[in-house]
């Protein structure tokens, strides 16, 4: 699911790039950042000459970004989108054996889990309304939990790498030329 998510994201972010900005005139903005940086060590000597290749290289900046604006903020937006998801059906580790976490819930009865352990008693937050237990799991728990009982599991940050990494294979395929 992450690669196939990842590589269509890749290929859409570069057919959208392809469509919305010039490469010839990205490519012009780049070298002419380029030139101006290598012009900081060429004229070390001359604050003048710096300066100026400093201002330069700020207004070529400027114009690369404004070239970029557009599809950077459309792809923004459908990472936006498929973040949730993702995140939600990847972003969690199971509950390991042995180690604690906390489970809370709306109701005042603990909730029968097996393969849990329920440590604690019931701590309630008057505010809300909710009641929290520290539970351990005696086995790697990923689901099964009722409705209403939410379990803080560990984070999981491993996806989003695997899926920038199916991502840029995805945008190299769509500029791959025959």
């Amino acid at each position: 699911m992450i690669a196939l998510a990842g590589f269509a994201y890749g290929l859409i972010t570069a057919l959208v790039f392809r469509r919305t900005t010039d490469p010839r005139q990205v490519r012009r903005a780049v070298n002419q950042i380029l030139a101006h940086i290598m012009e900081f060590r060429l004229f070390i000597d001359e604050p003048a000459l710096v300066w100026r290749a400093q201002n330069d290289a700020l207004r070529a900046n400027l114009t690369l970004l404004r070239q970029i604006a557009v599809p950077c903020a459309l792809m923004a937006a459908l990472f936006a989108i498929l973040w949730s998801p993702m995140d939600r059906t990847f972003g969690r580790e199971p509950l390991r054996p042995g180690e604690a976490t906390v489970m809370t819930s709306h109701t005042d009865s603990v909730p029968e889990i097996p393969g849990i352990v329920v440590e604690t008693p019931g701590v309630r937050i008057p505010k809300t309304g909710e009641v929290s237990w520290r539970i351990r799991p005696v086995r790697a728990v990923r689901g099964g939990f009722p409705a209403g009982v939410e379990v803080h599991y560990p984070r999981n940050g491993a996806w989003l790498l695997w899926f920038l990494g199916f991502s840029t294979l995805g945008a190299c395929a769509a500029a791959w030329k025959r």
